[in-house]
């Protein structure tokens, strides 16, 4: 499996472990842009950034934490570890 793939598949594991909690999911796929999912819990903005290593470049971070205050959102990394999905908040 390519790395492509590899991970889109885990952001639709993502966005399906949301939806099955009830949240709407909207997934960018494709995009290169700073969240690659936009979950929406009731009132609440979360923009996650999705990977299946524990690497995120640095400017990614700032452009994710950005675009989450200029919405007042909540910035969310996500990746895999040892088989585990770990998440980490970054903003606010």
């Amino acid at each position: 499996m390519n790395k492509y793939r590899k991970g889109a598949d885990f952001e639709r594991d993502i966005q399906d472990l949301y939806e099955s909690l009830g949240a709407s999911v909207i997934r960018s796929s494709g995009s290169h842009g700073s969240a690659d999912l936009v979950i929406l819990i009731g009132r609440q903005i979360i923009l996650a950034q999705c990977q299946t290593n524990d690497y995120f470049p640095p400017a990614k971070i700032e452009a994710l934490k950005e675009l989450a205050k200029k919405h007042d959102a909540v910035a969310l990394l996500i990746w895999k570890q040892e088989k585990q999905i770990v998440s980490k908040t970054v903003y606010p």
